[in-house]
């Protein structure tokens, strides 16, 4: 079975739910006309409420049934096609150091504004996978002194790198993506959409393909087996930015926070 996933992504209020929710199914379900199993990991904020309210009308599109996994925090979506999308729940934490730590297939959130070395082992506590995702504004600032130690005094079993399409294509050798390849720590790519309008089109778009055993049923069990392997060796897909549409895209995005605040 081939499974394609999200490791990242956000379905914020402002966006459209149909929209984000039959991308994610046409990308990682149906890729070229070939099934597969798609997984979304949820990384829900503080303000958002997507995962909860999964299920009414509004939010699913045609032709698509949604029902509770056999796990807590799963949700599973079929087509009339045969096509199935597993939905796990997961939030974003921003931290007391002004980092973010995503916890994947957690179903009580940590609360903002605490250490990330205490949202990664609340996460961890609860048996999800804590990612502690690339920023370049946060790794390369003055904020990679804990980005540094993070990846020093955690091993692959307790902490992985999250990957967006931001993430350059080749890294210094002295850089700290090096040194968490170096140390052994799991990539895992994702979208991340930003609060805009029309980004919930690239739900799905970046992720991870492999092939393996997979249970639908228990998707998040699956999945913590696959990530914590030692053999696992996923293949990325979809595209990165690049400098100029990594520019555009952020100061979009810097311009509506600042509209947010007029």
């Amino acid at each position: 079975m081939e499974i394609r996933a999200d490791f990242h992504a956000h379905i914020y209020a402002l966006h459209d739910h149909v929209v984000a929710l039959r991308a994610a199914i046409d990308t990682l379900c149906q890729p070229r006309g070939t099934p597969s199993l798609g997984v979304v990991c949820l990384t829900e904020r503080s303000d958002s409420t997507f995962f909860s309210d999964l299920g009414r009308s509004r939010s699913l599109p045609d032709g698509v049934s949604v029902h509770a996994g056999a796990e807590p925090g799963v949700r599973l979506l079929a087509t009339r096609e045969g096509a199935q999308l597993c939905i796990i729940q997961g939030y974003q934490i921003a931290t007391a150091e002004r980092l973010e730590i995503l916890g994947l297939g957690v179903c009580v959130r940590p609360a903002d504004g605490i250490t990330a070395r205490a949202a990664i082992d609340q996460v961890r506590a609860q048996g999800g996978i804590a990612v502690l995702p690339w920023s370049p504004g946060k790794w390369l600032g003055k904020r990679s002194s804990v980005v540094r130690n993070l990846i020093i005094q955690h091993n692959k079993d307790e902490l992985c790198i999250g990957a967006t399409p931001f993430l350059p294509q080749r890294c210094s050798a002295g850089s700290l993506v090096t040194m968490a390849r170096e140390r052994g720590l799991t990539f895992l790519p994702g979208t991340d959409p930003f609060p805009l309008r029309g980004e919930e089109r690239r739900l799905g778009s970046f992720g991870a393909a492999w092939t393996g055993e997979f249970d639908p049923n228990m998707p998040l069990s699956s999945l913590r087996r696959t990530v914590f392997s030692q053999s696992w060796t996923p293949n990325w897909f979809g595209q990165r930015f690049g400098m100029l549409n990594s520019g555009w895209r952020l100061l979009r995005l810097k311009l509506s926070k600042c509209r947010e605040t007029t």
